[in-house]
């Protein structure tokens, strides 16, 4: 199940079962905010943040609150509880940026597209957050004379943040290793913007020009 990152949300969590004779539903449990754990990308397993206390539903399956920093971590995150009683009852969850939600889910927006072209290139992984900085941002360099990836090239590096005037880098750019695909680490400067455009010139190849659309 996806879940929107950082805001609140009731999850379901059942059915919880007699640990005697492993059939009969427990719709009389009292599920307090210590007994419902999570752990987030595998990480040490803690009680949920929201300190309200599940509700029974029907046949055992409990109603439980989230709130927006118990979905906080983007990526897999399980609910747990253990109730004496009752068998212990696991769920698992994604939590997905809040622009992918509700493009796949709630169907009020469109993905993003992040796109690099000039020469070919391929398209840059994201996603690209605002204002946070991407530690390694690859992209090719191409001789204009044999059209092919250039090594050694002494790249300059120059960013436009929603439409407004070229200006260099925050960092430099790095070739990695002798391919003729260098990277660079674009700072939460660099990405301050809800469209950047980025610009990569070097003496005797082609201009490289990368477009990001940054989410929140």
């Amino acid at each position: 199940m996806f879940l929107r990152q950082s805001t609140a949300v009731d999850v379901l969590l059942g059915p919880f079962v007699n640990s005697t004779d492993g059939s009969t539903t427990e719709e009389a449990l009292s599920l307090l905010q210590a007994d419902l754990n999570l752990t987030k990308n595998g990480g040490a397993a803690a009680q949920k943040d929201d300190a309200t206390t599940a509700t029974h539903l029907y046949g055992g399956s409990y109603k439980v609150p989230l709130n927006a920093t118990d979905t906080g971590t983007l990526g897999h995150l399980r609910l747990m509880c253990k109730k004496t009683g009752a068998l212990p009852i696991i769920r698992d969850f994604l939590v997905i940026p809040a622009n992918a939600y509700d493009s796949l889910v709630g169907g009020s927006d469109l993905l993003d597209t992040n796109a690099s072209q000039v020469g070919g290139a391929a398209p840059v992984a994201g996603p690209f957050l605002k204002n946070t900085e991407f530690a390694a941002f690859p992209f090719p360099i191409f001789s204009i004379a044999s059209r092919t990836p250039m090594t050694g090239a002494e790249v300059t590096a120059q960013r436009s943040i929603d439409g407004g005037e070229f200006a260099a880098c925050d960092n430099a750019v790095e070739e990695i290793g002798t391919s003729g695909i260098y990277k660079i680490k674009l700072s939460a400067a660099d990405l301050n913007g809800d469209v950047v455009a980025l610009q990569f010139t070097a003496t005797g190849a082609f201009t490289q020009v990368a477009t990001i659309a940054t989410i929140s």
